[in-house]
């Protein structure tokens, strides 16, 4: 009898630590997605939905300079500003030099990292609305009215003779030798274009621009954008928690079994983390490289290649940011599997 209770015991004993490994097991499998889970995430929250994000990227590829010096003087080279070719070409390329010299792309800068703070917070507070003050504007475009009265001063009259001091003056000043009767282009013409640029300038008012309107037609988009941002916040910290509830579950499950504990939890932690980093690795491998179509938004060449080395940048970097992550946790994961192994080995236990 007392030999069939034995038997009865252990058989007990046997079947509460299979019951407790199987538990286990199923924890640390329930790692895999919950880890997933996060690091997407954390990358989510610390690239798509970080303002200073896109602040840096647009650093990163030189935006603001690029703008001053290939942008706007690729869409000034598309205007037309005169009938006569060749008035019309000067005019062009003395507006790019005026505003390639008055121009601070610091300026540009501030504006549209003040633009991209303001986005951001009506994403997340949307009954607040978009503004953004362009007062500052004025100051350049001031610079840029003055730069165009200077031009149109020191180009010399045609009806002028060479003879004449003042044109002999101005010609001393531009260094150069010049002799209207000779020309084959009307310089008054030229004077004239700017005269109406400048016009044109100083008409511009600048102030604080409301998005309302555009807020308005884009509301599905924002829609859509403030639940992204919720959800983002809800997956990490219910992933975050879920990965301590199972952690914990196992810590209490096989407290006196340390090397099985740090086994179980480091290997299915390095599973996700590989998992994650060869996602991440892929990825990257197959984003194009011209990612604006420019059949469907006419644009000049140059401001789409700005615009696709930023989508390009922006979106290889929240890969990239996603394969940091998971090569940290995946090294981690690897040390200490391996580190209790030859613990284990050695036959070092934390609990006798």
């Amino acid at each position: 009898m007392q030999e069939k209770s034995a038997n009865k015991e252990n058989k007990k004993i046997v079947i509460y630590w299979s019951v407790r490994k199987i538990v286990t097991l199923i924890c640390a499998i329930l790692i895999v997605p919950a880890l997933i889970v996060f690091l997407f995430s954390l990358t989510l929250k610390t690239t798509v939905i970080n303002p200073e994000y896109y602040k840096n990227n647009l650093k990163e590829i030189n935006t603001y300079d690029r703008i001053v010096n290939q942008g706007i003087p690729s869409l000034i080279l598309e205007m037309h500003i005169s009938d006569n070719e060749l008035t019309d070409s000067l005019a062009r390329e003395l507006s790019i030099l005026l505003i390639q010299k008055l121009v601070d792309p610091t300026w540009i800068e501030q504006l549209t990292d003040e633009f991209i703070d303001k986005t951001a917070n009506y994403f997340q507070n949307p009954g607040e609305g978009i503004s953004l003050d362009l007062t500052s504007s004025q100051y350049y475009l001031n610079k840029l009215s003055t730069g165009l009265v200077i031009l149109e001063q020191v180009i010399p009259d045609c009806k002028q003779t060479s003879n004449d001091s003042s044109v002999t003056k101005t010609a001393s000043l531009l260094n150069l030798s010049l002799d209207c009767s000779k020309m084959s282009t009307n310089l008054d013409e030229i004077k004239s274009d700017l005269s109406g640029i400048k016009q044109q300038v100083d008409n511009i008012n600048l102030g604080v621009v409301e998005f309302d309107q555009t807020v308005k037609k884009a509301n599905t988009f924002i829609q859509t954008v403030n639940k992204f941002l919720r959800y983002v916040n809800v997956y990490l910290w219910a992933s975050l928690i879920l990965m301590i509830i199972l952690t914990s579950v196992i810590i209490v499950l096989q407290w006196k079994n340390t090397t099985l504990i740090f086994k179980s939890i480091s290997f299915f932690s390095g599973v996700g983390s590989f998992f994650t980093l060869t996602f991440g690795f892929l990825a990257n491998k197959l984003i194009p490289t011209n990612l604006l179509d420019n059949q469907q938004i006419v644009l000049s060449p140059t401001i789409t290649d700005i615009i696709n080395d930023f989508l390009q940048v922006t979106i290889t970097g929240i890969f990239h940011q996603l394969e940091i992550y998971a090569t940290i946790l995946f090294l981690i994961s690897l040390l200490v599997y391996f580190s209790t192994l030859v613990i284990e080995k050695k036959g070092i236990r934390f609990f006798k």
